[in-house]
């Protein structure tokens, strides 16, 4: 238990003096290619979709929060792709 608590407060420290205190938001940016049956109706729309992800409290799991923002950190979600289900 003890070393829980100790790794616990590392990594909440490490998610503040790299990020901030939070709340930690990240924003995603989705450029959906146009679709047939719109380029075909001369439909015009903005390709590029958003959404946010909020994480929990930093208190609930700093691990996991410290893992997540150094992944969008380093770009691993950059040019990831996305499928559309409509």
């Amino acid at each position: 238990r003890k070393m829980r608590e100790y790794i616990k407060s590392l990594d909440k420290k490490a998610v503040i003096e790299r990020f901030g205190k939070g709340p930690h938001r990240v924003m995603f940016s989705i450029d959906f290619p146009q679709r047939r049956s719109e380029a075909r109706n001369g439909v015009k729309k903005d390709p590029r979709q958003r959404f946010f992800v909020e994480t929990a409290p930093l208190e609930s799991m700093p691990h996991s929060i410290l893992a997540f923002l150094d992944m969008v950190d380093k770009g691993l979600f950059d040019g990831m792709e996305f499928n559309r289900i409509t």
